[in-house]
């Protein structure tokens, strides 16, 4: 089975006790299923396509003499294509 990805992060400082951390990161693959033999007759599935997207947006800063304030924001979209087989060759 194949798997891709590429990821990048990007950090600024807009002051000296500041961080903002801005990350991307794209997953594409190909792969299967394990069969499910728990029912009447066995079940083949296979990911025929296999996405996703996500972007995360965080960050630090001084909040008032002696406190921080931290957060970390997720925004994931997968975009995915399951195929559903007969039999153990996955060609029907």
């Amino acid at each position: 089975y194949e798997r891709r990805n590429i990821t990048g992060k990007v950090y600024f400082y807009p002051s000296q006790k500041s961080e903002i951390l801005l990350e991307a990161a794209y997953y594409w693959s190909e792969f299967g299923v394990p069969v499910a033999t728990e029912y009447y007759f066995p079940r083949y599935w296979r990911f025929k396509s296999w996405n996703r997207f996500q972007l995360n947006l965080g960050g630090t800063f001084s909040l008032l003499k002696n406190g921080h304030l931290k957060f970390r924001s997720y925004y994931i979209r997968h975009d995915n294509i399951l195929d559903a087989y007969t039999n153990a060759g996955l060609n029907e």
